[in-house]
């Protein structure tokens, strides 16, 4: 089956700027004795919205804006279907670790990688409203797309759920303000945990483990996450490590049912 191409931006801009236009003449121009043009009435009609346009270049900008406008509410459509369709994945289970009560008022979810200095920077608000807020549950999302490193330190991560998962947090704080995370200083910070290093190195390897990290990424397509970190609260995808106040009213929202 042929896929179409997609139109360049500008380009279907033109396209809208351009039927602006003949919607323009044709309201204009007195109804055709036939539907079909002859090629001097084509040519007529070109120069006209070519002038048309060279008269008024703001229709460009406008149909710029209206086009993403149509845009941005069509990715986010999408987005929400796509959040509710996986709604079940976004809890806690044997590779992903949720903080909060399980019967929390509200959810957060965050796709992130230990290699993102953006992620390393929300880290901190994601603490501060776990701990101001007991009624917020955070589920964590091991999105590694960044290096090897990053996937490395995520199947660790993964891996330390199965042998004590109280101690995750701990890991997944020390992973995230690590500076290297090459296998070294990834064993030592599980070593230092506690963690039996021999027995996390082979459960890093596990099916399970691929079979999740590949889940993490349909999903992450499949909603429209193209970087970390990204938050979905309620319906909502929020990419970026965007302002503790607005998560903060995200979270409000969902509670709210708005």
């Amino acid at each position: 089956m042929n896929v179409p191409t997609r139109m360049p931006r500008p380009l279907a801009a033109l396209g809208l700027a351009a039927g602006l236009a003949m919607t323009s003449a044709i309201a204009l121009s007195p109804a055709p004795a036939s539907a079909e043009m002859s090629a001097a009435e084509k040519a007529e009609m070109g120069a006209f919205i070519r002038g048309y346009l060279l008269e008024n270049p703001e229709v460009i900008v406008d149909a710029m804006e209206v086009l993403q406008q149509r845009e941005q509410s069509a990715k986010a459509e999408q987005a929400k279907a796509a959040i509710a369709a996986h709604k079940d994945r976004f809890q806690a289970g044997p590779t992903t670790f949720a903080a909060g009560p399980e019967d929390a008022s509200a959810t957060m979810v965050e796709f992130f990688d230990y290699r993102c200095g953006y992620c390393r920077r929300a880290l901190p608000t994601i603490q501060e409203m776990l701990a101001e807020d007991d009624d917020l549950r955070v589920v964590f999302i091991e999105f590694p797309i960044l290096s090897e490193e990053s996937v490395l330190a995520a199947r660790a991560a993964m891996a330390s759920l199965k042998q004590d998962r109280a101690k995750y947090m701990d890991f997944h704080n020390a992973l995230m303000n690590s500076r290297a995370l090459n296998e070294a200083s990834v064993m030592g910070i599980a070593e230092n945990l506690g963690f039996d290093v021999e027995q996390l190195k082979r459960d890093m390897g596990s099916s399970d483990i691929d079979n999740a990290l590949n889940i993490n990424q349909q999903i992450a397509r499949d909603i429209g996450v193209n970087g970390t970190p990204a938050f979905i609260v309620g319906d909502n995808l929020v990419p970026g490590a965007v302002p503790k106040a607005q998560l903060q009213e995200l979270v409000a929202s969902e509670r709210s049912g708005g």
